[in-house]
This record gives structure tokens, C-alpha cells and sequence, in this order.
């Protein structure tokens, strides 16, 4: 669940309508390897633990213009903080009352769940636009075995695999319904939209890979 909002202005209104936009396909393109990174940035941390109730992950992006349209290669990823609510509520005055709300239509729904923890909230902001895309995203249990290893493959910077595919424009998703591992693959243009298709076996060996790219 995700919620926009954005300064008003007379003046570039379509140009920032479709920026946000592309926002948010931008996010929908990428949200699986955000759910696979979120773990490293909660559960493999030097201080106290996430508090769910009351902490933001804050992710800054900035607007690419050399992205042909492209919705995946659309934002920069800059940098990510932690900020206690009352912090993020200074900075966005909108977000008052909006983890309380959604814990309490959400919380009991998802408590039955095998696992879950509480809901993450991120915050995508892009200081150029004054947009902040909020995000309720559920988060469970991982073992300690799993965070160590996402942790040593991904290195000391957890944004950094959101990086590569913001940088590159590669998309993961699953081909079919009931496919068990999302496949790497990038949006191409269609009529008035973009469609995903996955790498070939060729493409991911030109590209270096051993010719399988799962999530």
C-alpha cells in the first residue's frame, strides 16, 4: 500500500505529473528486490532493534532525464536513513497519525500470519520534486543464516543491488503465476506502455552471468 503526495504548484504541472508517475512505476518495477533488501537493512543492524511502531527507512531518489521514458531506469537512488517518526513527521507534516492508522486496519489481519513481525514504512523522496511516496510493506521472520548471507552478497551498502537494477534498468519478475523464483529481465516500450521481458539464456551469458538470474 503506497500514498503520494506532492507540493501545489501553478506552474510544470504535467511534466511533475508524469514524473510522478514514473515514480511509481518505478517502484512497482522494483519492489521485489526491495523486498529481498529490507531484511539487511532491519534485521542486521549495530544499534537497538527496528521499531516497526514508530521508525521510517527513508530512501532518497532523484529524477533521471536520460531515461528515454523507461519507468525502471526513471529514478537515481541516492541514500537511505532511519528517522523516527516524530523526526519524519517534522519533515512531512502529512505522515501525522499514518503509521498508527494503517498498524491499526492492518495489523490484526497480517498477526496470523506465520512469522510476521509488523509493517515496515519507507518514505521515497525526491528533494528536486517535493514528492514522498509512503509504503506499508509486511515484514517477517528471517533466520540469522539468510541476513548474514544477503548482508555478504550485497556488502556493507544494502541499497547497492537497487542501485545496479535502477542503474541498469533490469527488472525482476516472476513469468507465470506459480512460478517459484522471479526471473531478471527489463521493460520494453509497447503502444503507450511497457511491457517485461525476461533475458534470454544468450543475453545473460553476454552479460556475464552463468545464464540464470533468479530472485
Amino acid at each position: 500500500m503506497r500514498h503520494a503526495s506532492q507540493p501545489t504548484t501553478t506552474t510544470d504541472i504535467p511534466p511533475a505529473e508524469l514524473r510522478l508517475h514514473l515514480l511509481e512505476n518505478f517502484l512497482d518495477a522494483h519492489i521485489r528486490i526491495v523486498q529481498q533488501i529490507l531484511p539487511v537493512a532491519i534485521h542486521q543492524r549495530e544499534r537497538r532493534p527496528f521499531a516497526y511502531s514508530c521508525e521510517y527507512i527513508t530512501i532518497k531518489l532523484a529524477y533521471r532525464g536520460d531515461c528515454g521514458g523507461d519507468p525502471s531506469r526513471s529514478y537515481r537512488v541516492d541514500s537511505a536513513e532511519c528517522l523516527p517518526a516524530s523526526v519524519a513527521c517534522e519533515r512531512y507534516p502529512h505522515l501525522r497519525g499514518r503509521i498508527e492508522q494503517w498498524n491499526a486496519l492492518k495489523t490484526g489481519e497480517y498477526r496470523a500470519r506465520r512469522g510476521f513481525l509488523g509493517f515496515v514504512h519507507v518514505l521515497w523522496v525526491t528533494d528536486s520534486d517535493g514528492f514522498v511516496v509512503w509504503q506499508a510493506l509486511p515484514d517477517y521472520e528471517v533466520s540469522p543464516l539468510r541476513v548474514n548471507a544477503l548482508q555478504q552478497a550485497e556488502g556493507s551498502d544494502w541499497l547497492t543491488p537497487l542501485r545496479w537494477a535502477a542503474d541498469n534498468g533490469f527488472v525482476y519478475r516472476h513469468p507465470r503465476p506459480g512460478f517459484p523464483f522471479s526471473l531478471m529481465g527489463h521493460l520494453t516500450k509497447k503502444g503507450a506502455g511497457w511491457k517485461w521481458q525476461p533475458f534470454s539464456h544468450a543475453q545473460l551469458v553476454a552479460m556475464g552471468s552463468d545464464g540464470v538470474a533468479l530472485l
